[in-house]
Protein backbone atom coordinates (compact mmCIF):
# COMPACT_ATOMS: atom_id res chain seq x y z
CA UNK A 1 0.00 0.00 0.00
CA UNK A 2 1.32 3.44 -0.88
CA UNK A 3 2.59 5.58 1.95
CA UNK A 4 1.97 9.29 2.38
CA UNK A 5 5.65 10.04 2.04
CA UNK A 6 5.93 8.27 -1.26
CA UNK A 7 3.09 10.11 -2.93
CA UNK A 8 4.16 13.47 -1.55
CA UNK A 9 7.84 13.22 -2.63
CA UNK A 10 8.94 16.44 -4.37
CA UNK A 11 11.69 14.57 -6.20
CA UNK A 12 9.14 12.26 -7.74
CA UNK A 13 7.08 15.26 -8.80
CA UNK A 14 10.08 17.03 -10.37
CA UNK A 15 11.07 13.83 -12.12
CA UNK A 16 7.63 13.55 -13.72
CA UNK A 17 7.71 17.21 -14.77
CA UNK A 18 11.18 16.76 -16.31
CA UNK A 19 10.02 13.76 -18.32
CA UNK A 20 6.91 15.54 -19.58
CA UNK A 21 8.89 18.71 -20.46
CA UNK A 22 11.58 16.74 -22.30
CA UNK A 23 8.87 15.54 -24.65
CA UNK A 24 7.33 19.01 -24.93
CA UNK A 25 10.75 20.66 -25.59
CA UNK A 26 11.78 18.32 -28.41
CA UNK A 27 10.59 20.69 -31.20
CA UNK A 28 12.43 23.57 -29.48
CA UNK A 29 15.62 21.47 -29.13
CA UNK A 30 15.41 20.54 -32.81
CA UNK A 31 15.05 24.21 -33.78
CA UNK A 32 18.02 25.24 -31.60
CA UNK A 33 20.15 22.52 -33.20
CA UNK A 34 19.09 23.72 -36.64
CA UNK A 35 19.93 27.29 -35.66
CA UNK A 36 23.49 26.28 -34.66
CA UNK A 37 23.94 24.56 -38.00
CA UNK A 38 22.69 27.58 -39.92
CA UNK A 39 24.81 29.97 -37.84
CA UNK A 40 27.95 27.89 -38.53
CA UNK A 41 27.46 28.57 -42.23
CA UNK A 42 28.51 32.18 -41.71
CA UNK A 43 32.07 31.21 -40.81
CA UNK A 44 32.28 28.97 -43.91
CA UNK A 45 31.18 31.86 -46.10
CA UNK A 46 33.74 34.13 -44.42
CA UNK A 47 36.53 31.65 -45.10
CA UNK A 48 35.41 31.21 -48.71
CA UNK A 49 35.35 34.97 -49.25
CA UNK A 50 38.85 35.30 -47.77
CA UNK A 51 40.22 32.61 -50.09
CA UNK A 52 38.51 34.05 -53.15
CA UNK A 53 39.70 37.56 -52.25
CA UNK A 54 43.29 36.32 -51.98
CA UNK A 55 42.92 34.64 -55.37
CA UNK A 56 41.49 37.82 -56.87
CA UNK A 57 44.36 39.89 -55.42
CA UNK A 58 46.90 37.62 -57.11
CA UNK A 59 44.90 37.73 -60.33
CA UNK A 60 45.00 41.52 -60.12
CA UNK A 61 48.79 41.46 -59.89
CA UNK A 62 49.04 39.13 -62.89
CA UNK A 63 46.60 41.15 -65.00
CA UNK A 64 48.56 44.41 -64.55
CA UNK A 65 49.80 45.78 -67.87
CA UNK A 66 51.54 49.01 -66.78
CA UNK A 67 55.29 49.39 -66.31
CA UNK A 68 55.11 47.91 -62.82
CA UNK A 69 53.58 44.68 -64.12
CA UNK A 70 55.09 41.53 -62.62
CA UNK A 71 55.99 40.50 -66.17
CA UNK A 72 58.32 43.52 -66.34
CA UNK A 73 60.34 42.40 -63.31
CA UNK A 74 64.07 42.61 -63.86
CA UNK A 75 67.32 41.51 -62.25
CA UNK A 76 69.97 44.23 -62.07
CA UNK A 77 73.61 44.03 -61.05
CA UNK A 78 76.81 46.06 -61.06
CA UNK A 79 80.19 44.41 -61.46
CA UNK A 80 81.77 47.08 -59.22
CA UNK A 81 79.31 48.02 -56.48
CA UNK A 82 81.95 50.09 -54.65
CA UNK A 83 81.92 52.47 -57.62
CA UNK A 84 78.36 52.27 -58.98
CA UNK A 85 75.40 50.55 -57.33
CA UNK A 86 72.06 49.93 -59.00
CA UNK A 87 68.52 48.82 -58.17
CA UNK A 88 65.30 48.64 -60.13
CA UNK A 89 61.60 47.98 -59.86
CA UNK A 90 59.31 46.47 -62.47
CA UNK A 91 59.41 48.34 -65.75
CA UNK A 92 63.13 48.97 -66.00
CA UNK A 93 64.62 48.50 -69.44
CA UNK A 94 66.50 45.31 -70.16
CA UNK A 95 70.06 45.83 -71.36
CA UNK A 96 73.76 46.20 -70.56
CA UNK A 97 75.23 49.61 -69.72
CA UNK A 98 78.90 50.54 -69.41
CA UNK A 99 79.53 53.58 -67.20
CA UNK A 100 82.66 55.72 -66.94
CA UNK A 101 82.54 58.25 -64.09
CA UNK A 102 84.65 61.40 -64.36
CA UNK A 103 83.23 63.47 -61.51
CA UNK A 104 80.96 62.94 -58.49
CA UNK A 105 78.34 65.47 -57.51
CA UNK A 106 79.28 67.52 -54.43
CA UNK A 107 77.46 70.07 -52.30
CA UNK A 108 77.95 73.82 -52.20
CA UNK A 109 79.69 75.01 -49.01
CA UNK A 110 79.97 78.33 -47.26
CA UNK A 111 81.95 79.31 -44.15
CA UNK A 112 82.86 82.34 -42.04
CA UNK A 113 85.63 84.52 -43.43
CA UNK A 114 87.44 84.57 -40.06
CA UNK A 115 87.26 83.17 -36.54
CA UNK A 116 84.20 84.32 -34.63
CA UNK A 117 86.19 84.95 -31.45
CA UNK A 118 89.73 86.32 -31.77
CA UNK A 119 90.15 87.77 -28.29
CA UNK A 120 93.28 87.07 -26.24
CA UNK A 121 92.44 84.14 -23.99
CA UNK A 122 93.80 81.37 -21.81
CA UNK A 123 92.35 77.89 -21.61
CA UNK A 124 92.95 74.84 -19.43
CA UNK A 125 95.71 72.76 -20.97
CA UNK A 126 94.02 69.53 -19.85
CA UNK A 127 90.74 68.48 -18.30
CA UNK A 128 90.02 69.83 -14.85
CA UNK A 129 88.46 66.57 -13.62
CA UNK A 130 89.99 63.25 -14.58
CA UNK A 131 87.78 60.78 -16.46
CA UNK A 132 84.21 61.51 -17.51
CA UNK A 133 83.20 63.54 -14.47
CA UNK A 134 82.73 67.30 -14.48
CA UNK A 135 82.61 70.14 -11.98
CA UNK A 136 79.44 71.34 -10.30
CA UNK A 137 80.13 75.08 -10.28
CA UNK A 138 77.06 75.75 -8.16
CA UNK A 139 78.78 74.19 -5.18
CA UNK A 140 81.61 75.46 -3.03
CA UNK A 141 85.24 75.09 -4.09
CA UNK A 142 85.63 72.22 -1.63
CA UNK A 143 82.56 70.35 -2.91
CA UNK A 144 82.58 71.22 -6.65
CA UNK A 145 84.74 68.24 -7.59
CA UNK A 146 88.32 69.61 -7.73
CA UNK A 147 91.02 67.06 -7.02
CA UNK A 148 92.45 69.49 -4.45
CA UNK A 149 90.45 72.43 -3.09
CA UNK A 150 91.74 75.70 -4.61
CA UNK A 151 92.56 78.48 -2.17
CA UNK A 152 94.25 81.85 -2.01
CA UNK A 153 93.69 84.57 -4.58
CA UNK A 154 93.98 85.03 -8.33
CA UNK A 155 94.80 88.24 -10.22
CA UNK A 156 93.17 88.93 -13.60
CA UNK A 157 94.28 92.02 -15.52
CA UNK A 158 95.45 93.58 -12.23
CA UNK A 159 92.30 92.87 -10.19
CA UNK A 160 92.63 90.39 -7.32
CA UNK A 161 89.88 87.98 -6.31
CA UNK A 162 90.09 86.01 -3.04
CA UNK A 163 88.46 82.62 -3.37
CA UNK A 164 87.35 82.46 0.28
CA UNK A 165 84.98 85.40 -0.34
CA UNK A 166 82.67 83.30 -2.52
CA UNK A 167 80.21 80.63 -1.44
CA UNK A 168 80.29 78.81 -4.78
CA UNK A 169 82.48 78.58 -7.87
CA UNK A 170 79.63 80.23 -9.78
CA UNK A 171 79.68 83.23 -7.44
CA UNK A 172 83.39 83.66 -8.16
CA UNK A 173 82.77 83.48 -11.94
CA UNK A 174 79.97 86.06 -11.75
CA UNK A 175 82.15 88.40 -9.68
CA UNK A 176 84.97 88.27 -12.23
CA UNK A 177 82.63 88.77 -15.21
CA UNK A 178 80.93 91.77 -13.58
CA UNK A 179 84.13 93.51 -12.57
CA UNK A 180 85.00 96.43 -14.89
CA UNK A 181 88.63 96.57 -13.77
CA UNK A 182 89.28 92.92 -14.57
CA UNK A 183 87.57 93.42 -17.95
CA UNK A 184 87.53 89.66 -18.38
CA UNK A 185 85.15 86.83 -19.14
CA UNK A 186 85.67 83.52 -17.37
CA UNK A 187 83.54 80.40 -17.86
CA UNK A 188 83.61 76.66 -17.42
CA UNK A 189 82.81 74.55 -20.50
CA UNK A 190 81.38 71.31 -19.13
CA UNK A 191 81.48 69.70 -22.59
CA UNK A 192 85.27 69.73 -22.60
CA UNK A 193 85.78 70.03 -18.82
CA UNK A 194 87.96 73.12 -19.13
CA UNK A 195 88.04 76.74 -17.93
CA UNK A 196 88.49 79.69 -20.30
CA UNK A 197 89.60 83.17 -19.30
CA UNK A 198 89.44 85.87 -21.98
CA UNK A 199 89.38 89.62 -22.31
CA UNK A 200 86.02 91.35 -22.39
CA UNK A 201 87.40 93.86 -24.83
CA UNK A 202 88.36 91.98 -27.97
CA UNK A 203 90.76 94.77 -28.88
CA UNK A 204 92.95 94.31 -25.79
CA UNK A 205 96.47 93.26 -26.81
CA UNK A 206 97.13 91.08 -23.78
CA UNK A 207 95.61 89.16 -20.89
CA UNK A 208 97.53 89.12 -17.60
CA UNK A 209 96.74 86.46 -15.02
CA UNK A 210 98.66 85.38 -11.93
CA UNK A 211 98.13 83.21 -8.88
CA UNK A 212 98.53 84.31 -5.27
CA UNK A 213 98.69 80.98 -3.41
CA UNK A 214 96.94 80.38 -0.08
CA UNK A 215 98.14 78.54 2.97
CA UNK A 216 97.98 75.18 1.23
CA UNK A 217 100.01 76.44 -1.68
CA UNK A 218 97.30 75.32 -4.13
CA UNK A 219 95.94 78.13 -6.27
CA UNK A 220 92.95 78.37 -8.60
CA UNK A 221 95.03 78.53 -11.78
CA UNK A 222 96.94 75.40 -10.82
CA UNK A 223 93.69 73.58 -10.08
CA UNK A 224 92.25 74.45 -13.51
CA UNK A 225 95.52 73.82 -15.39
CA UNK A 226 96.00 77.38 -16.68
CA UNK A 227 99.53 78.78 -16.69
CA UNK A 228 100.18 82.20 -15.15
CA UNK A 229 101.65 84.99 -17.27
CA UNK A 230 100.85 87.57 -19.91
CA UNK A 231 98.96 86.12 -22.87
CA UNK A 232 99.37 87.74 -26.28
CA UNK A 233 102.39 89.92 -25.48
CA UNK A 234 105.41 87.77 -24.90
CA UNK A 235 106.59 85.41 -27.66
CA UNK A 236 106.04 82.39 -25.49
CA UNK A 237 102.53 83.39 -24.43
CA UNK A 238 100.32 83.15 -27.54
CA UNK A 239 96.49 83.23 -27.43
CA UNK A 240 94.71 79.94 -26.86
CA UNK A 241 91.85 79.17 -29.26
CA UNK A 242 88.68 79.24 -27.19
CA UNK A 243 85.83 79.39 -29.67
CA UNK A 244 82.33 80.75 -29.13
CA UNK A 245 79.91 79.77 -26.37
CA UNK A 246 77.05 78.13 -28.24
CA UNK A 247 74.90 77.28 -25.24
CA UNK A 248 74.52 80.75 -23.70
CA UNK A 249 72.17 83.55 -24.76
CA UNK A 250 73.44 85.42 -27.80
CA UNK A 251 74.13 88.65 -25.89
CA UNK A 252 76.29 86.71 -23.41
CA UNK A 253 78.21 84.80 -26.09
CA UNK A 254 81.82 85.82 -26.69
CA UNK A 255 81.56 86.84 -30.36
CA UNK A 256 84.08 89.36 -31.63
CA UNK A 257 81.10 91.34 -32.86
CA UNK A 258 79.11 91.08 -29.65
CA UNK A 259 75.34 91.54 -29.58
CA UNK A 260 73.50 93.77 -27.15
CA UNK A 261 70.94 92.34 -24.77
CA UNK A 262 68.03 94.13 -26.48
CA UNK A 263 69.07 93.38 -30.06
CA UNK A 264 66.74 91.43 -32.34
CA UNK A 265 66.72 90.72 -36.04
CA UNK A 266 66.07 88.24 -38.84
CA UNK A 267 67.81 86.67 -41.81
CA UNK A 268 67.00 84.41 -44.76
CA UNK A 269 68.61 81.23 -46.03
CA UNK A 270 67.33 79.91 -49.34
CA UNK A 271 64.20 82.01 -48.95
CA UNK A 272 63.35 80.78 -45.43
CA UNK A 273 63.18 83.51 -42.77
CA UNK A 274 64.65 83.04 -39.28
CA UNK A 275 64.09 85.48 -36.40
CA UNK A 276 66.57 85.91 -33.55
CA UNK A 277 66.46 87.59 -30.16
CA UNK A 278 69.75 88.14 -28.31
CA UNK A 279 68.05 87.82 -24.91
CA UNK A 280 66.12 84.63 -25.76
CA UNK A 281 68.10 82.56 -28.28
CA UNK A 282 71.42 80.71 -28.24
CA UNK A 283 73.67 79.96 -31.20
CA UNK A 284 72.97 76.25 -30.82
CA UNK A 285 69.22 76.86 -30.91
CA UNK A 286 69.46 78.94 -34.08
CA UNK A 287 71.57 76.25 -35.76
CA UNK A 288 68.99 73.61 -34.81
CA UNK A 289 66.13 75.75 -36.17
CA UNK A 290 67.90 76.12 -39.51
CA UNK A 291 68.80 72.46 -39.80
CA UNK A 292 65.21 71.31 -39.15
CA UNK A 293 63.68 73.86 -41.53
CA UNK A 294 62.95 73.73 -45.25
CA UNK A 295 66.04 75.83 -46.04
CA UNK A 296 67.64 72.56 -47.20
CA UNK A 297 71.06 73.24 -45.69
CA UNK A 298 73.08 71.85 -42.78
CA UNK A 299 74.74 74.40 -40.49
CA UNK A 300 77.32 73.56 -37.85
CA UNK A 301 79.83 75.42 -35.76
CA UNK A 302 83.36 74.07 -36.30
CA UNK A 303 85.14 74.56 -32.95
CA UNK A 304 88.55 73.69 -34.38
CA UNK A 305 88.26 76.49 -36.97
CA UNK A 306 86.01 78.72 -34.86
CA UNK A 307 83.80 79.25 -37.92
CA UNK A 308 80.24 78.65 -39.04
CA UNK A 309 79.98 76.10 -41.87
CA UNK A 310 76.90 75.93 -44.11
CA UNK A 311 76.52 73.01 -46.54
CA UNK A 312 73.72 72.51 -49.06
CA UNK A 313 71.80 69.29 -48.48
CA UNK A 314 71.52 68.73 -52.22
CA UNK A 315 74.48 68.21 -54.49
CA UNK A 316 75.04 70.24 -57.63
CA UNK A 317 76.24 73.66 -58.67
CA UNK A 318 73.50 75.84 -57.14
CA UNK A 319 74.67 78.52 -54.71
CA UNK A 320 73.27 78.95 -51.20
CA UNK A 321 71.13 82.09 -50.99
CA UNK A 322 71.48 84.02 -47.72
CA UNK A 323 70.96 87.58 -46.48
CA UNK A 324 70.35 89.65 -43.38
CA UNK A 325 66.84 91.08 -43.35
CA UNK A 326 67.07 93.01 -40.08
CA UNK A 327 70.35 93.43 -38.22
CA UNK A 328 73.76 92.08 -39.22
CA UNK A 329 73.84 88.69 -37.54
CA UNK A 330 74.98 86.72 -40.60
CA UNK A 331 77.34 89.30 -42.05
CA UNK A 332 78.99 90.62 -38.86
CA UNK A 333 78.45 88.24 -35.94
CA UNK A 334 78.89 85.03 -37.98
CA UNK A 335 81.35 86.79 -40.33
CA UNK A 336 79.71 85.65 -43.57
CA UNK A 337 80.03 89.05 -45.24
CA UNK A 338 82.09 88.56 -48.39
CA UNK A 339 82.33 84.80 -47.90
CA UNK A 340 83.16 82.99 -51.13
CA UNK A 341 81.08 79.88 -51.70
CA UNK A 342 82.70 76.67 -52.78
CA UNK A 343 80.12 75.80 -55.39
CA UNK A 344 79.26 72.12 -55.65
CA UNK A 345 79.92 69.97 -58.70
CA UNK A 346 77.53 68.09 -60.92
CA UNK A 347 78.11 64.40 -61.51
CA UNK A 348 79.67 63.72 -64.94
CA UNK A 349 79.82 60.37 -66.67
CA UNK A 350 79.20 58.53 -69.92
CA UNK A 351 77.10 55.47 -70.75
CA UNK A 352 78.33 53.08 -73.44
CA UNK A 353 80.79 55.67 -74.72
CA UNK A 354 84.40 56.82 -74.20
CA UNK A 355 83.76 60.08 -76.07
CA UNK A 356 83.71 63.27 -73.97
CA UNK A 357 81.05 64.72 -76.26
CA UNK A 358 78.65 62.05 -74.93
CA UNK A 359 79.15 63.16 -71.34
CA UNK A 360 76.01 63.18 -69.16
CA UNK A 361 75.58 65.70 -66.34
CA UNK A 362 73.45 65.12 -63.22
CA UNK A 363 73.05 67.36 -60.18
CA UNK A 364 72.98 64.32 -57.88
CA UNK A 365 74.92 61.10 -57.51
CA UNK A 366 71.54 59.35 -57.27
CA UNK A 367 69.41 59.35 -60.40
CA UNK A 368 67.23 57.18 -62.60
CA UNK A 369 67.87 56.19 -66.20
CA UNK A 370 65.53 53.87 -68.12
CA UNK A 371 63.92 52.75 -64.86
CA UNK A 372 67.27 51.92 -63.24
CA UNK A 373 68.07 53.67 -59.94
CA UNK A 374 71.81 54.37 -60.09
CA UNK A 375 74.13 55.62 -57.34
CA UNK A 376 77.61 56.89 -58.15
CA UNK A 377 80.10 56.28 -55.36
CA UNK A 378 83.51 56.88 -56.91
CA UNK A 379 85.23 58.01 -60.10
CA UNK A 380 86.84 55.80 -62.71
CA UNK A 381 88.23 58.24 -65.30
CA UNK A 382 92.00 58.72 -65.30
CA UNK A 383 93.62 62.03 -66.32
CA UNK A 384 90.18 63.52 -66.88
CA UNK A 385 90.07 61.56 -70.14
CA UNK A 386 87.32 59.03 -70.86
CA UNK A 387 89.45 57.31 -73.48
CA UNK A 388 92.58 57.02 -71.33
CA UNK A 389 93.72 53.36 -71.25
CA UNK A 390 93.88 53.51 -67.44
CA UNK A 391 90.21 54.51 -67.20
CA UNK A 392 88.00 51.87 -65.60
CA UNK A 393 84.44 51.09 -66.60
CA UNK A 394 81.52 49.69 -64.64
CA UNK A 395 79.10 47.28 -66.28
CA UNK A 396 75.44 47.33 -65.23
CA UNK A 397 73.25 44.44 -66.38
CA UNK A 398 69.46 44.42 -66.45
CA UNK A 399 67.73 41.14 -67.36
CA UNK A 400 64.23 39.74 -67.04
CA UNK A 401 63.63 38.27 -63.58
CA UNK A 402 61.93 35.04 -64.58
CA UNK A 403 62.11 33.60 -61.07
CA UNK A 404 59.89 36.36 -59.66
CA UNK A 405 57.36 35.84 -62.47
CA UNK A 406 57.38 32.08 -62.01
CA UNK A 407 57.00 32.38 -58.21
CA UNK A 408 54.05 34.74 -58.65
CA UNK A 409 52.36 32.30 -61.05
CA UNK A 410 52.96 29.48 -58.54
CA UNK A 411 51.40 31.57 -55.75
CA UNK A 412 48.42 32.21 -58.02
CA UNK A 413 47.99 28.47 -58.66
CA UNK A 414 48.38 27.65 -54.96
CA UNK A 415 45.68 30.15 -54.07
CA UNK A 416 43.47 28.77 -56.85
CA UNK A 417 43.82 25.22 -55.48
CA UNK A 418 43.24 26.46 -51.96
CA UNK A 419 39.89 27.93 -52.99
CA UNK A 420 38.66 25.12 -55.24
CA UNK A 421 39.58 22.36 -52.77
CA UNK A 422 37.73 24.20 -50.00
CA UNK A 423 34.60 24.41 -52.18
CA UNK A 424 34.88 20.70 -53.11
CA UNK A 425 35.20 19.56 -49.51
CA UNK A 426 32.13 21.53 -48.47
CA UNK A 427 30.07 20.36 -51.46
CA UNK A 428 30.63 16.61 -51.14
CA UNK A 429 28.51 14.00 -49.35
CA UNK A 430 30.40 11.78 -46.91
CA UNK A 431 29.84 8.24 -48.23
CA UNK A 432 30.52 6.75 -44.79
CA UNK A 433 28.25 8.93 -42.68
CA UNK A 434 26.04 10.21 -45.50
CA UNK A 435 26.47 13.69 -44.03
CA UNK A 436 26.08 16.55 -46.47
CA UNK A 437 28.60 19.37 -46.86
CA UNK A 438 27.59 22.95 -46.13
CA UNK A 439 27.46 23.81 -49.83
CA UNK A 440 25.83 20.53 -50.97
CA UNK A 441 22.48 22.17 -51.47
CA UNK A 442 23.98 25.43 -52.71
CA UNK A 443 23.98 25.12 -56.49
CA UNK A 444 25.77 28.45 -56.93
CA UNK A 445 28.74 27.37 -54.83
CA UNK A 446 28.85 23.76 -56.02
CA UNK A 447 29.12 25.09 -59.59
CA UNK A 448 31.66 27.78 -58.59
CA UNK A 449 34.49 25.24 -58.45
CA UNK A 450 33.93 24.14 -62.03
CA UNK A 451 33.56 27.72 -63.22
CA UNK A 452 36.94 28.52 -61.67
CA UNK A 453 38.53 25.49 -63.34
CA UNK A 454 36.97 26.54 -66.64
CA UNK A 455 38.53 30.00 -66.22
CA UNK A 456 42.00 28.42 -66.19
CA UNK A 457 41.40 25.97 -69.01
CA UNK A 458 39.66 28.31 -71.45
CA UNK A 459 41.16 29.40 -74.75
CA UNK A 460 42.63 32.92 -74.63
CA UNK A 461 42.23 35.18 -77.63
CA UNK A 462 43.85 38.45 -78.64
CA UNK A 463 47.47 37.30 -78.87
CA UNK A 464 49.85 37.35 -81.80
CA UNK A 465 49.57 34.67 -84.48
CA UNK A 466 51.38 31.56 -83.31
CA UNK A 467 51.29 32.57 -79.65
CA UNK A 468 50.04 30.01 -77.10
CA UNK A 469 46.32 30.30 -76.40
CA UNK A 470 46.09 28.24 -73.23
CA UNK A 471 48.04 27.72 -70.04
CA UNK A 472 48.57 24.08 -70.99
CA UNK A 473 50.79 25.20 -73.87
CA UNK A 474 53.23 26.86 -71.48
CA UNK A 475 53.35 23.91 -69.05
CA UNK A 476 50.45 24.64 -66.66
CA UNK A 477 47.90 21.79 -66.44
CA UNK A 478 45.54 19.96 -64.05
CA UNK A 479 46.18 16.59 -62.39
CA UNK A 480 43.62 13.81 -61.88
CA UNK A 481 42.25 15.62 -58.81
CA UNK A 482 41.71 18.82 -60.82
CA UNK A 483 44.58 20.51 -59.01
CA UNK A 484 46.34 23.18 -61.10
CA UNK A 485 50.12 22.93 -61.25
CA UNK A 486 53.23 23.80 -63.26
CA UNK A 487 53.62 20.38 -64.81
CA UNK A 488 56.46 21.34 -67.16
CA UNK A 489 58.74 23.87 -65.47
CA UNK A 490 61.31 23.90 -68.28
CA UNK A 491 58.61 24.66 -70.83
CA UNK A 492 57.39 27.64 -68.80
CA UNK A 493 60.94 28.93 -68.32
CA UNK A 494 61.61 28.59 -72.04
CA UNK A 495 58.58 30.71 -72.89
CA UNK A 496 59.51 33.29 -70.21
CA UNK A 497 63.00 33.58 -71.70
CA UNK A 498 62.16 33.49 -75.39
CA UNK A 499 58.65 34.92 -75.62
CA UNK A 500 57.77 36.70 -72.34
CA UNK A 501 55.20 38.88 -74.10
CA UNK A 502 53.19 35.80 -75.11
CA UNK A 503 53.18 34.55 -71.50
CA UNK A 504 52.10 37.96 -70.27
CA UNK A 505 49.23 38.06 -72.77
CA UNK A 506 47.94 34.71 -71.51
CA UNK A 507 47.46 36.33 -68.11
CA UNK A 508 47.05 40.09 -68.59
CA UNK A 509 45.60 40.38 -72.08
CA UNK A 510 42.08 41.78 -72.47
CA UNK A 511 40.90 38.16 -72.63
CA UNK A 512 43.67 36.80 -70.40
CA UNK A 513 43.22 34.21 -67.64
CA UNK A 514 43.97 36.63 -64.79
CA UNK A 515 41.88 39.39 -66.36
CA UNK A 516 38.90 37.08 -66.83
CA UNK A 517 39.23 35.49 -63.39
CA UNK A 518 39.52 38.86 -61.64
CA UNK A 519 36.31 40.10 -63.27
CA UNK A 520 34.50 36.79 -62.62
CA UNK A 521 35.34 36.83 -58.88
CA UNK A 522 34.20 40.40 -58.40
CA UNK A 523 30.51 39.44 -58.18
CA UNK A 524 31.37 37.00 -55.36
CA UNK A 525 33.74 39.03 -53.19
CA UNK A 526 32.48 42.59 -53.62
CA UNK A 527 30.53 44.24 -50.82
CA UNK A 528 26.90 43.09 -51.02
CA UNK A 529 27.97 40.51 -53.62
CA UNK A 530 26.87 36.88 -53.82
CA UNK A 531 28.65 35.78 -50.63
CA UNK A 532 27.51 38.81 -48.63
CA UNK A 533 23.96 38.21 -49.88
CA UNK A 534 24.11 34.63 -48.61
CA UNK A 535 25.33 35.88 -45.25
CA UNK A 536 22.51 38.42 -45.15
CA UNK A 537 20.01 35.67 -45.93
CA UNK A 538 21.45 33.59 -43.09
CA UNK A 539 21.22 36.58 -40.77
CA UNK A 540 17.55 37.02 -41.67
CA UNK A 541 16.96 33.30 -41.19
CA UNK A 542 18.64 33.37 -37.78
CA UNK A 543 16.56 36.34 -36.77
CA UNK A 544 13.38 34.45 -37.67
CA UNK A 545 14.61 31.39 -35.78
CA UNK A 546 15.46 33.49 -32.73
CA UNK A 547 11.92 34.86 -32.70
CA UNK A 548 10.48 31.34 -32.96
CA UNK A 549 12.79 30.08 -30.23
CA UNK A 550 11.77 32.92 -27.95
CA UNK A 551 8.06 32.19 -28.48
CA UNK A 552 8.58 28.47 -27.93
CA UNK A 553 10.56 29.09 -24.74
CA UNK A 554 7.76 31.30 -23.44
CA UNK A 555 5.27 28.55 -24.33
CA UNK A 556 7.43 25.97 -22.51
CA UNK A 557 7.28 28.12 -19.39
CA UNK A 558 3.48 28.16 -19.52
CA UNK A 559 3.27 24.43 -20.19
CA UNK A 560 5.64 23.63 -17.33
CA UNK A 561 3.58 25.82 -14.98
CA UNK A 562 0.40 23.97 -16.00
CA UNK A 563 2.03 20.56 -15.50
CA UNK A 564 3.32 21.61 -12.10
CA UNK A 565 -0.14 22.91 -11.03
CA UNK A 566 -2.01 19.82 -12.19
CA UNK A 567 0.46 17.38 -10.73
CA UNK A 568 0.52 19.21 -7.42
CA UNK A 569 -3.32 19.06 -7.31
CA UNK A 570 -3.25 15.35 -8.08
CA UNK A 571 -0.58 14.87 -5.44
CA UNK A 572 -2.71 16.69 -2.84
CA UNK A 573 -5.80 14.61 -3.74
CA UNK A 574 -3.82 11.40 -3.56
CA UNK A 575 -2.48 12.44 -0.18
CA UNK A 576 -6.02 12.97 1.10
CA UNK A 577 -7.18 9.57 -0.23
CA UNK A 578 -4.27 7.82 1.42
CA UNK A 579 -5.02 9.52 4.73
CA UNK A 580 -8.69 8.51 4.53
CA UNK A 581 -7.68 4.97 3.74
CA UNK A 582 -5.35 4.92 6.72
CA UNK A 583 -8.15 6.16 8.98
CA UNK A 584 -10.57 3.47 7.74
CA UNK A 585 -7.89 0.83 8.22
CA UNK A 586 -7.35 1.98 11.80
CA UNK A 587 -11.10 1.80 12.61
CA UNK A 588 -11.45 -1.67 11.09
CA UNK A 589 -8.43 -2.88 12.97
CA UNK A 590 -9.85 -1.65 16.29
CA UNK A 591 -13.26 -3.22 15.63
CA UNK A 592 -11.80 -6.61 14.73
CA UNK A 593 -9.71 -6.65 17.83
Amino acid sequence: MASVSSVSSSSSLEGLISQYMAIERQPLTNLQTRRSEVSAKTSYYDTLKTRLTTLQDLAEQLKETESDSIFNSVNVSSNKTDIVSVSAESGASVGTYTLRVRQLATSTQLKSTASLNTTIAAKSSTQVVAGVDELDIFKSFSEAGFSATPSGSVSINGKTFSLDEYDTVSDFIIAVNNDETAAANIYYDENIDKFIIENDDHNQASLVISQIAGESGTGFLGAVNIATGTYGAEPNMTPSATGVQGNVLLYKANFDNALGETETGSFKINGVTFNWNAAEDTLNELISDINTSTANVTVFYDESLDKIMITANDTGSEEIQYEDVEGNFLSDTLKLDGAVQTVGNDAKFTINSADASDEITKASNNFEINGLSITLKNTTVTNDNYSDPETESVVISSTKNNSIIKNKIQSFLDSFNNATLYIKNLSDVNISTYSRGVFTGETVFRNLRFELIDALTRTVTGGETGDPTSLAEIGITFDENLKAKISDSSQLEEFLSNDPKAVANLFNGSDGVATHLYDFLESYVQTDGIIDSRKTSISDQLETMDSSIKRMEERMTVIETNYRSKLQSMQTLLYQIVQQQNTVNSILSATNS
